[in-house]
């Protein structure tokens, strides 16, 4: 119901690991936010995008075992857009939040020892959470959108693929951001509808 989407465009940067270190060039970011497209430095503050790159996998009889190491880049953002996503990011940790402990307490309140019920509880709060998201999203955080934003929520997807070669992958929807993050960086813009 919520599973974005692949992004249209996507940069691949490369990094090593030495001495089980993680080297990585040093990224530069348009000046420009990555949501609306406001360029106007007044406008524009930083976001803090973290991710954890992919350093090892280990697969054993018990489990998968992956080893990561921490990123974060200072990404310009616009204020206003900032603005819709961590509404957005607070609801969705509220509700969820409430929809984890509150069966519990409703089961120990009601004192029923039926796990039946706490598991029916767990079904409906799981709906209405999503239900009450879904309404929050189109009611309070929708309207806060400048007519060129992209989402409510971060416009930014990076991943590790677990291939040979050691990347990060920076994906993106608006296809002048795109160019000018790969130009910047020297890397190669990919169009991902095109495969």
């Amino acid at each position: 119901m919520f599973k974005k989407k692949q992004a249209r465009f996507s940069v691949s940067i490369p990094y090593e690991l030495r001495e089980n270190k993680l080297w990585m060039k040093s990224l530069t970011w348009p000046d420009q936010c990555p949501c609306c497209n406001e360029k106007d430095g007044a406008a524009l503050g930083t976001y803090k995008l973290e991710h954890k790159a992919r350093h090892s996998q280990t697969s054993t009889a018990t489990g998968t075992t992956t080893t990561s190491f921490p990123l974060e880049w200072d990404d310009p953002y616009c204020l206003k857009c900032q603005e819709h996503m961590k509404i957005a990011e607070n609801w969705k940790n509220g509700i969820f939040v409430a929809c984890f402990f509150l069966p519990i307490i409703l089961t120990l309140i009601i004192d029923a020892s039926s796990s039946i019920l706490i598991l029916l509880l767990y079904a409906l709060f799981a709906i209405g959470g999503f239900a009450l998201y879904y309404i929050i999203v189109k009611t309070v955080v929708k309207p806060k959108l400048k007519p060129t934003c992209l989402d409510y929520s971060l416009v930014i997807r990076v991943s590790s693929p677990p291939t040979d070669d050691f990347r990060v992958v920076f994906n993106f929807e608006r296809e002048e951001y795109a160019k000018a993050f790969a130009e910047l960086n020297m890397a190669e813009l990919e169009d991902n509808i095109s495969e």
